[in-house]
């Protein structure tokens, strides 16, 4: 599904064998053959060990010309902060609901408090305090008026790697981290350590 206001690509041709998923762009177009490769170590009836990493992401782009051409990717993962959500807490958990201009500002709000693990900013709410502030993450689902998302802050542990690290607290399923890595000609790709969730590379 493309993002709002973009076009989508003709097809895609998937084919795989556990663990490993290929998905293959169809864009006549298109100057490059583009392929998509995910690796998921998921383990039946093992949780634990299906989790680290969730999945990773492997993107390919090779040019079948002999001219040079320009290739430039633009990736959107909704990590710190997700549009038309809510984070419902468990019953009894109200948090704590502060002043904030809009959701960005929830999300340094969560940033700055020692016991935020995740937030909403609900428009609709009365002003000033739109803004609440959870001491655990919960499930998001679908609401109008409402962005949320969970703790997190974002790094460059090497020229070719990006990280948004969720801490290491062994108490946390949601600790670990998100990593995007480039990998090319002169470059090589950093690896990423092991986390509980959301691990990518």
């Amino acid at each position: 599904q493309p993002p709002e206001g973009l076009p989508g690509v003709e097809g895609l041709v998937y084919s795989g064998a556990y663990p490993v998923s290929r998905l293959k762009v169809q864009q006549e177009a298109m100057p490059v053959e583009l392929q998509v490769y995910a690796h998921s170590a998921f383990v039946m009836g093992q949780p634990e060990a299906s989790n680290r990493p969730v999945v990773a992401f492997h993107l390919t782009a090779r040019n079948p010309s002999a001219e040079d051409v320009e290739v430039a990717f633009m990736v959107a993962p909704n990590l710190k902060l997700d549009a038309e959500t809510r984070r419902q807490p468990p019953k009894g958990v109200e948090g704590q609901w502060v002043a904030a201009a809009d959701a960005a500002a929830c999300v340094k709000a969560c940033e700055r408090s020692p016991t935020c693990l995740a937030w909403n900013f609900d428009a609709t709410a009365p002003a000033p305090t739109p803004c609440q502030l959870l001491p655990a993450v919960a499930p998001n689902q679908h609401h109008n008026t409402t962005a949320s998302g969970v703790r997190g802050a974002w790094a460059m542990p090497s020229p070719a790697t990006l990280t948004l690290d969720r801490g290491d607290r062994a108490d946390d399923p949601w600790s670990g981290g998100f990593s995007l890595t480039g990998a090319a000609e002169g470059l090589v790709g950093a690896t990423t350590r092991a986390c509980a969730r959301d691990s990518f590379r």
